[in-house]
């Protein structure tokens, strides 16, 4: 009888601690993902080192180990820091400028986010019609014409094909074919007809000045738009494309609302300044042939 009440005792026991709650995090308190002496780093932190800080080449991705250098990075400058008042160490005049110089860039970036990511408003369907574009390989008839631009262009666009227009101007050995694709080299504003604005089959686009004296026409002959089928495929051309959207309309932004503040105001520069500017750089810059050898080895 005792061996069975202490049975069923125990076996409450355990009852109550698997029916127990499971600790809950308050979000509104800071995650520390890490801890050096007393110095920590927060998941907010972490945050900011990766998503609002220009990140070097070598580490500039969204994977696993581009994300363990900047976090090891933040380690890195608290253990520095530590270091420095243990040592108690003066800030030079220069490390005081160049701290200013931090301060007044993360400075730009608060006011990039304010007037520009946080004003953007994504569209769904926008995002879904410019994954279509980017997946898009056209087939295109073009034109290039050295010297002056048509003097009728109206005329030689008038409902005729590139070919056609380009007989009735003795140029018909002119027109080429070529395959476009999103990755390939091209013009700014082709690229924007063919993967951002969406161009029409059939139809004569131009002109667009290529360089000095040359000018293009194109037709666009016909596409074939590729399809995503993994679930990896779809998420990393939506995350592509969705923050290239981003950072476009964002940078459109906030120069209207830096044309907008500066709009009036005037700015003097002191010529010495300059002067003594490039005395300074040309230290760094003009270094002589056989230290740079130097360096090279």
């Amino acid at each position: 009888m005792i061996r069975k009440f202490f049975t069923f005792i125990s076996l409450l026991f355990f009852v109550n601690l698997s029916c127990e709650k499971t600790p809950t995090i308050n979000l509104d308190q800071e995650v520390i993902i890490a801890k050096i002496e007393n110095r920590v780093i927060t998941v907010n932190d972490f945050l900011k080192r990766c998503e609002y800080s220009p990140r070097p080449v070598y580490c500039n991705r969204d994977n696993y180990i581009h994300k363990k250098i900047a976090l090891n990075s933040l380690i890195a400058e608290k253990m520095l820091a530590l270091e420095f008042d243990r040592s108690d160490l003066e800030i030079s005049e220069t490390q005081k400028y160049f701290i200013e110089g931090q301060k007044e860039q993360a400075m730009r970036h608060a006011m990039l986010k304010k007037y520009g990511y946080d004003r953007v408003e994504l569209d769904t369907l926008s995002l879904l019609n410019q994954i279509e574009l980017r997946n898009r390989t056209y087939e295109v008839d073009f034109m290039v014409f050295q010297g002056k631009d048509l003097q009728n262009p109206g005329a030689f666009l008038n409902g005729a094909t590139l070919k056609e227009a380009a007989f009735s101007i003795g140029s018909e050995e002119k027109v080429s074919n070529k395959t476009l694709a999103f990755n390939d080299q091209m013009i700014d504003k082709v690229r924007e007809l063919l993967f951002v604005v969406g161009p029409e089959l059939n139809k004569i686009y131009g002109s667009y000045k290529v360089a000095d004296s040359t000018f293009l026409y194109l037709e666009i002959m016909s596409w074939v738009t590729s399809v995503n089928i993994t679930e990896k495929q779809k998420q990393d051309i939506w995350g592509l494309v969705k923050n290239e959207i981003l950072e476009a309309q964002a940078s459109k932004k906030y120069s209207d609302f830096v044309s907008e503040l500066m709009h009036g105001k005037n700015i003097i520069f002191n010529p010495q300044n300059f002067q003594n500017f490039a005395d300074k750089v040309a230290k760094v810059y003009i270094i002589e042939r056989s230290k740079k050898e130097n360096i090279i080895q």
